[in-house]
């Protein structure tokens, strides 16, 4: 398991990039391991940074389909996405 400074480091270039590109940042945690008290603070540090950036959202999963303004943008078939 890699170090809580390094996966800090990480999601921060990789928002950056995204964000540079004006694409969608995704996150996904797996509560064994981000529940642990060094991996919090880390997240912690990831949502004040991002949080210094113009024009974020934060959403759930798939709450990010409901701001997309054409087909073409999404990623998946409307028609077969579960629960909506």
């Amino acid at each position: 398991m890699q170090a809580p400074s390094a996966v800090l480091e990480a999601w921060k270039m990789e928002f950056d990039m995204l964000y540079e590109e004006d694409r969608e940042f995704v996150l996904a945690m797996h509560p064994q391991i981000i529940g642990r008290p060094s991996r919090i603070k880390a997240l912690e540090g990831l949502i004040q940074h991002i949080q210094k950036h113009d024009d974020i959202w934060f959403g759930a999963g798939r709450s990010s389909k409901r701001f997309t303004t054409t087909p073409q943008e999404r990623l998946y078939d409307q028609e077969s996405w579960p629960n909506d």
